[in-house]
């Protein structure tokens, strides 16, 4: 699937029109930048799909600016750390090594919700318990790796 097809396919997923995509949604003073790339005039850069992953939740980065992977990262691929034990170390090990991609992409995409979120004043949900507990354990692991 190519890069308009791929976006096309956000757009439809949030089942909403390309012009409020690009105005509403990512706060274009028009659909220009959309429309370019859906026609195929521009390719989209590595920004640009950052920006649309910050405000469409899930949505997969890799796969709007690669082509790789699913669109959304579904919670059943999400790990959370709260329900998984380990016997040694070893186990963790093998966890982590299989796991490796998605952790990071996991922390990536938490890192730039909390960044966005930061920066439009929703700081009250980045103190909530669930998602320092989110983030911590999803940092621990990177690091250990």
């Amino acid at each position: 699937m190519n890069t308009p097809d791929r976006l096309l396919q956000v757009i439809a997923h949030l089942k909403i029109s390309k012009n409020k995509f690009s105005t509403k949604l990512l706060g274009l003073s028009a659909s220009t930048k959309v429309d370019n790339i859906l026609k195929g005039k521009n390719d989209i850069s590595p920004e640009f799909a950052a920006e649309i992953c910050k405000v469409v939740p899930g949505l997969n980065y890799n796969w709007l600016y690669k082509g790789e992977g699913e669109m959304m990262m579904h919670p059943t691929k999400q790990v959370s750390m709260d329900r998984i034990v380990f016997g040694d170390k070893t186990e963790l090990a093998i966890f982590v090594l299989q796991n490796y991609q998605s952790l990071c992409e996991e922390f990536d995409f938490l890192a730039a919700q909390k960044e966005a979120m930061e920066q439009e004043g929703i700081s009250k949900f980045l103190g909530t318990k669930k998602f320092e507990d989110i983030v911590e354990s999803i940092i621990r692991i990177k690091t250990q790796s």
